[in-house]
């Protein structure tokens, strides 16, 4: 393709740098020809011919990630600004299930789908800068990954190359400074030192968490009965203390039952937070308190223990999450033979249960319907009416 050519194509668009993974992008444009895209200096210099039927929208650690072929599934790779390829086989997306992103490098490598077989189904594996294909690796949490060496399984730093001997029958990454392993036919823990942390003497184990390692927490399972331990070996609750239901590591707080009745313990410390005497637990738990119910009536109960709304409502639901960084707890409660209120995350009353209903808005916003049948629009944030209740 010769420079009167190259002029002649269609500019699609500039590269965007991405700023989070050194190195900066190329300084290229893009370029389109015969619905083939390639990429061309400032100058227009000709640097990547047009070759491929598609290309991300930003290059990450130096690479963007082209598609010869939409047409196939498997027919992805990554270019530099210089049209070389970081690897020779052809790989699919690795679909990110909170972004949907087409692949990227983050934290030093990228996660793509390989068909190895010729089956048709993607084996994940993490890419390095270098072209290195590390199998198995599908997310972006953890730089210490597992390898198979033989029949056995070990670990590999992906930013050090840092190797921990493969000792193992099976493995999970390392979640923050530990990680779960199989030796012996049973599970256990480890630390980066291979030192273990719990021995290999449970049926299961595995991280619960909320994908911030400093609050995972270990979910331990011997003979169906579950226990809770902390990242450093300590128990939180163990096995046959509790019937463990549910865990939100978010709030700091597991679900317990004993003799059928519902309650909480705290992540941190282990302890009961709310006794186990309802019937049922109700949504997810909050910050500082959680819905119960009881004698078929819902009530807030605090982590004190003291219930801060009485057991007398028909039902509740959850009106606000994360606003502007920030987690509004906003709750709609209907109070028996009287109306709907609003509650907060502690328990506080902030509307009378006198309303004919609330219901979740735009931007953040409460509805607010008032006995009468009048509209308003109600901010969790500032407490206050952004339009006062006076439209039909």
């Amino acid at each position: 393709m010769g420079l009167g050519s190259v002029l002649s194509a269609i500019l699609i668009a500039g590269t965007t740098p991405c700023h989070g993974d050194a190195p900066v992008a190329p300084r290229l444009l893009r370029i389109g020809q015969n619905r083939k895209v390639g990429f061309i200096e400032t100058s227009g210099r000709l640097k990547v011919a047009p070759a491929y039927e598609a290309a991300a929208r930003r290059w990450t650690s130096g690479f963007l990630w082209v598609v010869e072929d939409v047409a196939r599934e498997f027919s992805g790779t990554f270019v530099d600004g210089t049209g070389r390829r970081l690897f020779p086989a052809m790989a699919c997306r690795f679909i990110d299930q909170v972004m949907c992103t087409t692949p990227e490098f983050r934290n030093g490598w990228a996660c793509v789908l390989f068909d190895v077989d010729g089956s048709g189904w993607g084996t994940p594996a993490a890419v390095l800068k270098d072209g290195t294909i590390v199998p198995g690796v599908c997310n972006w949490q953890s730089e210490m990954v597992p390898v198979r060496r033989g029949d056995r399984v070990g670990f590999v730093n992906l930013r050090t190359r840092k190797e921990l001997p493969a000792l193992y029958e099976d493995a999970n990454p390392f979640v923050g400074d530990v990680a779960v392993v199989k030796s012996g036919g049973r599970w256990g823990v480890i630390n980066r030192e291979a030192e273990w942390i719990l021995r290999p003497e449970y049926d299961t184990i595995r991280h619960e968490s909320d994908w911030t390692p400093d609050k995972a927490v270990l979910l331990v399972e011997n003979d169906g009965r579950l226990a809770l331990a902390r990242s450093d070996g300590t128990w939180i609750s163990r096995i046959g203390n509790h019937e463990i239901r549910r865990i939100h590591v978010e709030y700091g707080v597991a679900q317990i039952v004993r003799g059928g009745k519902f309650g909480l313990i705290g992540l941190n410390s282990g302890a009961e937070l709310v006794p186990p005497i309802y019937d049922e637990i109700c949504h997810h738990p909050g910050r500082q308190a959680a819905w119960f119910k009881s004698d078929d009536k819902f009530g807030m109960v605090n982590y004190m223990g003291k219930v801060v709304q009485p057991f007398v409502f028909d039902d509740v639901r959850r009106l606000t999450g994360i606003l502007q960084g920030r987690d509004i707890e906003v709750w709609r409660a209907r109070k028996a033979g009287c109306g709907v209120g609003l509650v907060s995350g502690d328990g506080t009353t902030m509307f009378p249960f006198e309303f004919k209903d609330f219901h979740q808005g735009y931007d953040g916003l409460i509805i607010v319907t008032t006995s009468d049948g009048k509209l308003g629009l109600w901010d969790p944030q500032t407490l206050e009416y952004v339009l006062q209740p006076q439209y039909d």
